[in-house]
């Protein structure tokens, strides 16, 4: 308003044409200043929107919220809204005062939100991350309790690379994920980095050729020599031929032969041996 009247100066008020610009640099002013107070942002951490104590919370004049307190006094959880619905924020403290989750919800759309989940253990230590998007979990990342990361990928309902880890940090599994479900090739990992299981997923089922070496190290017991056994999925079960390789055989034969039957076992085979 200031800035607007100093524009306006009274030599040339009515012939430049200064009432016309000091109406709309007045309405530009307003507008600012109404949506600075009104609407409002919350702060990266919203512990710092929250009193102490939830027994001293008061009512917050320009957010509707609800909350609920622990008979200690500490929050149990607090839920804050602007008044359009602009941002919507949930919180959850476990007894001892240590936040535990929250929950950001930006409208983007009237028909899609965006929400961003965090979430911590009892220690403090941050134990998942996701991004809920339009069409499900975006992105989702998952710790152990001692810090180290569990599993990164698209989450529940999205599309991309998904790795998981020991948690020791060795990696356990690598593979893609295509609107929420296993696609193409997967590589599972002892933690030693040794392949124990290796194949290809078609719409999240198990397809085609497979390598294995739990099933070679279950099958051969004494004679196994660390190769996988190779053979095929059908519908995501067991089906036809699966050889385990080794140089341990009781026999001349190099290879132990299973035989199954959309995931039954049926007969083995050494050469020159056959047994059920």
């Amino acid at each position: 308003v200031a800035v607007a009247s100093v524009l306006c100066d009274e030599r040339r008020f009515w012939f430049g044409g200064c009432m016309r610009k000091c109406a709309v640099l007045l309405l530009v002013v307003l507008a600012v200043l109404s949506s600075s107070c009104v609407i409002g942002e919350l702060p990266e951490d919203l512990t710092e929107a929250l009193p102490e104590k939830c027994e001293e919370r008061e009512p917050m004049p320009w957010r509707s919220w609800d909350w609920d307190c622990y008979p200690n006094g500490n929050w149990r959880s607090a839920a804050v809204t602007t008044k359009g619905g602009d941002i919507d924020a949930r919180l959850r403290f476990s007894e001892d005062g240590r936040k535990s989750w929250d929950q950001r919800y930006v409208p983007v759309g009237k028909e899609f939100p965006e929400i961003m989940n965090t979430k911590w253990f009892s220690n403090g230590q941050l134990r998942m991350k996701d991004y809920f998007g339009n069409a499900g979990f975006r992105r989702q990342s998952v710790w152990y309790e001692n810090g180290q990361l569990s599993h990164d990928g698209p989450g529940h309902g999205g599309s991309g690379e998904h790795s998981e880890w020991y948690e020791g940090g060795e990696v356990q599994a690598v593979g893609n994920i295509d609107s929420g479900v296993k696609v193409g090739v997967w590589e599972y990992y002892n933690k030693d980095g040794t392949i124990e299981e290796a194949g290809e997923y078609v719409d999240g089922v198990r397809s085609g050729e497979w390598t294995s070496l739990g099933s070679a190290k279950q099958v051969l017991g004494k004679y196994f020599d660390g190769k996988p056994c190779r053979g095929s999925y059908r519908d995501g079960k067991l089906h036809g031929r699966w050889v385990c390789p080794t140089t341990k055989s009781p026999r001349t034969s190099p290879e132990l032969y299973l035989y199954f039957e959309s995931g039954k076992h049926v007969r083995s085979q050494w050469t020159g041996l056959s047994f059920r």
